[in-house]
């Protein structure tokens, strides 16, 4: 290479130098030049050329990580650096080399043993580890780097709104991470209080990257964040149990609003496990989607070392990911540390009274405190514990597992009801064992502190439509309570076993007694929550199925209108009552997809989807076009019961822009501006008569 040729690369090299922020990529652009220059064999050159960068070049190599490059990259270096020692022109770094390749030949021999198979070589700092992955470097964009990041969560209460603060800060066009933090947060957010319906309402939360190595964008970092926050508000809450990550995880993927995992392309997931391989990690969780492409990454990559131990696991939901112990430790947290942390936060007194503190909150607490205060579900088993974590008693009730984070709060409640400072419990869908009589199955139960029967409530309610007589076989899931002119309510519904009727319906919390009368559905209620209204009223807000017109509804009625039916076709319109006074009922678009596979009759909605975004002033709910979780649409809604949105969940864009590709489906593609006009011009209103467009709307 001549001279000229030389001085156009150092050139390049210093616009380089200017603009580029990533210390990694700096130090292979320096290497290359390096390269370049002692390949010359001019040792004039060589030294002209060495000594202007090699002050940067040496504080690149002291930052460099050994891990997450193949080790041939780490070897190129040390013996560049063991060429450099002896130029002339850089004798006087030669003590800062020889103690760069000391250090940087030990992490080889570590990185060495971990690809050989040997086992007790991890990270003990017990941080989630999420990969980077950076643009090529090197003067030929030949070198593909990244780095294993871990952060550090501080969440603290806030009074009037949620602020995050994100250390270093990222710049204003990295909307990607920005829109990531937010939808982490509140999927961590909303899944602890599902649990602990006590937590503040606003949070000042602070991420701060440790190890700084530039500017983060994308949404891959979105799994970890949940995890990590998810963690950081069990810790301020003082939960009874704790959440922990184990040694050696690394974890890739961002979530969209349902908790579905982000799928990750093929290119970025093959660059993603060759860091992760070269590394300390034990375990790689990728998106389920993502698999494939992983694992097929991985066994190229153990051709050349077959002994790596690196397990490549698929998730496709959060409760998935939690559900791996694998992965995550759930524990329950010891009464007297729990009782420390409380001590800690709120009494400053000394350290002998400390300790007497503690030493009555874990006997009082754990072993005399009987009210109850958590709930806790293992497989069907529903644990009743103090707010201690002590169980106090048990009951087994139907609910599915796969959805029993999001769907117990139809299952079980947590109430005073009858104002004595003592909680009860209220459970529907209690399995036929833990009955005493056969023909409770399917009604309300409410248990005093104890787990004895307070009452118990079968909805025998008899109904007919003018297309069938329906049996009184009715199961009951609970919406919420309310208070209702002083006294406190229990909103609950029942579902029609052998055929459509569904209905609303309220209790008096304290005898179990009906009151007033019901609100009938012709298709299966699914779910509903209380939204209170701008004048004090509250509004059942509920969603499900009109087996009439074969949609998936949302619909609202007030508490004290819970009378007369819904709309529907004649076949299951219901005799000798009057249609129900409805604040709103809005038809759900059948999409084409759902037509031409016949997944869900007519529509679905997800368990557990339905809830209220403050924030936003909208309602959310997720409408099922495969199976639960793995194809689906969000609807948002909002407070003006009118204006509808939607977001397109990734899995169904790829399944049906799949159709679409093979001309099983008509365009326009999914996440499109056109595709989702198309499906709000077919949602439909109730204006009172009739069901009408939007824009027909009085």
């Amino acid at each position: 290479m001549t001279v000229f040729e030389i001085e156009e690369l150092r050139q390049k090299v210093l616009n380089f130098l200017s603009e580029s922020k990533s210390c990694r990529q700096r130090l292979f652009f320096i290497k290359d030049f390096y390269s370049a220059v002692l390949g010359s064999k001019n040792n004039s050159i060589i030294d002209s050329y060495i000594a202007e960068f090699i002050s940067e070049y040496l504080e690149c190599v002291e930052r460099f990580e050994v891990f997450c490059f193949p080790p041939d990259i780490t070897y190129e270096i040390i013996n560049q650096l063991n060429v450099l020692k002896e130029i002339a022109s850089a004798e006087s770094y030669t003590l800062r080399i020889e103690k760069l390749v000391s250090s940087l030949s030990s992490k080889l021999t570590i990185l060495y043993k971990i690809l050989n198979g040997e086992e007790g070589i991890e990270e003990r700092n017990n941080k989630l580890l999420f990969p980077l992955v950076e643009s090529s470097a090197g003067i030929n964009n030949q070198i593909p780097i990244g780095a294993l990041e871990t952060f550090t969560i501080d969440i603290s209460r806030s009074k009037d709104k949620d602020e995050f603060i994100v250390v270093p800060s990222y710049e204003s066009s990295a909307q990607s991470l920005f829109e990531q933090v937010h939808i982490s947060w509140d999927i961590a957010y909303n899944f602890v209080k599902q649990h602990y319906a006590k937590i503040g309402r606003f949070h000042k939360i602070v991420i701060n990257f440790d190890h700084r190595y530039g500017n983060y964008t994308g949404f891959s970092l979105g799994a970890a964040l949940t995890l990590e926050f998810i963690q950081g508000i069990i810790s301020l809450y003082n939960f009874p149990f704790s959440i922990s990550i184990k040694n050696g995880i690394t974890i890739t993927g961002g979530f969209e609003n349902n908790k579905s995992f982000l799928s990750i392309g093929k290119e970025t997931i093959e660059n993603k496990v060759s860091m992760v391989f070269y590394s300390t990690a034990k375990s790689f969780v990728v998106p389920e989607e993502s698999k494939q492409w992983a694992v097929e990454k991985l066994n190229e990559l153990k051709k050349n070392y077959p002994n790596r131990n690196l397990e490549i696991i698929g998730v496709s939901t959060l409760q998935d990911l939690l559900n791996r112990r694998n992965l995550v430790d759930i524990k329950e947290q010891n009464a007297a540390v729990r009782g420390l942390k409380i001590v800690k936060q709120n009494l400053p007194l000394s350290a002998s009274l400390l300790i007497l503190v503690i030493v009555i909150i874990y006997f009082y607490l754990f072993n005399f405190d009987n009210n109850p205060a958590l709930l806790y579900v293992h497989g069907n088993n529903l644990f009743v514990e103090n707010s201690s974590g002590k169980v106090l008693w048990s009951k087994g009730i139907e609910i599915d597992p796969q959805f029993a984070s999001s769907t117990l709060r139809y299952n079980a409640k947590i109430v005073d009801v009858n104002n004595d400072k003592k909680n009860e419990v209220v459970l529907s869908g209690v399995i036929l064992p833990d009955l005493k009589n056969k023909k409770e199955y399917g009604g309300i139960f409410c248990y005093n502190y104890l787990g004895k029967q307070l009452w118990h409530y079968d909805f025998k309610d008899t109904v007919k439509s003018y297309g069938e007589n329906l049996e009184p076989v009715y199961s009951c899931g609970l919406i919420d309570t309310a208070t209702y002119q002083g006294e406190k309510l229990l909103v609950a519904k029942a579902t029609n076993g052998p055929s459509f009727s569904s209905a609303i319906f309220t209790l008096d919390l304290k005898s179990g007694k009906r009151v007033g009368t019901a609100f009938w559905n012709s298709g299966h209620i699914n779910e509903g929550i209380i939204q209170r209204m701008p004048d004090h009223k509250d509004l059942i807000i509920f969603v499900g199925s009109n087996n009439g017109y074969e949609r998936a509804f949302i619909g609202g009625v007030e508490l004290n209108k819970l009378a007369g039916y819904s709309p529907s076709t004649p076949y299951y319109t219901f005799l000798n009552m009057k249609p129900a006074d409805l604040n709103f009922y809005i038809l759900i678009p059948e999409t084409d997809y759902l037509k031409h596979f016949t997944v869900f009759r007519g529509g679905c909605i997800e368990p557990g989807s339905l809830h209220d975004s403050e924030k936003e002033r909208k309602i959310h709910f997720v409408t099922c076009e495969k199976q639960y979780y793995e194809s689906s649409l969000d609807y948002r809604l909002d407070y003006n019961f009118k204006d509808m949105s939607i977001v397109v969940d990734s899995n169904f864009r790829l399944e049906r822009d799949t159709a679409v590709a093979h001309g099983i489906l008509q365009p326009p593609f999914t996440d499109t501006p056109q595709y989702c006009k198309l499906l709000e011009d077919q949602i439909l209103y109730w204006n009172g008569k009739n069901f009408v467009h939007k824009n027909d709307l009085n």
